[in-house]
């Protein structure tokens, strides 16, 4: 069970966390959350394949992995994050 766990945070897209410590080192904030979002959008095809890969055929193991709150939670990230690049490239007035 224990693989199994590491394996599911192994193919998981990289936190939030990078883009607060980005922005704390001065660093290229909008670099960092595009490399999140594409990170993410992988995941969706990735997650699935390398969890089937791993788990299945190499710890040959039966959990199962409940697919529906996995999507729930990547579009949780993915819809928000479109919707501020969205944003961004409308308003080129002011920033925010």
């Amino acid at each position: 069970e224990i693989a199994v766990g590491t394996v599911l945070v192994g193919c998981s897209p990289g936190g939030t966390t990078s883009n607060l410590f980005t922005y704390w080192s001065d660093g290229n904030v909008a670099l960092s959350i595009t490399m999140s979002f594409l990170s993410t959008v992988a995941a969706f095809g990735f997650m699935p394949f390398w969890i089937w890969v791993l788990v299945r055929k190499a710890l040959n193991s039966t959990a199962e992995v409940e697919w529906s709150g996995l999507i729930a939670s990547l579009l949780l990230l993915v819809i928000p994050t479109l919707l501020g690049l969205t944003v961004r490239k409308i308003n080129t007035e002011r920033k925010i």
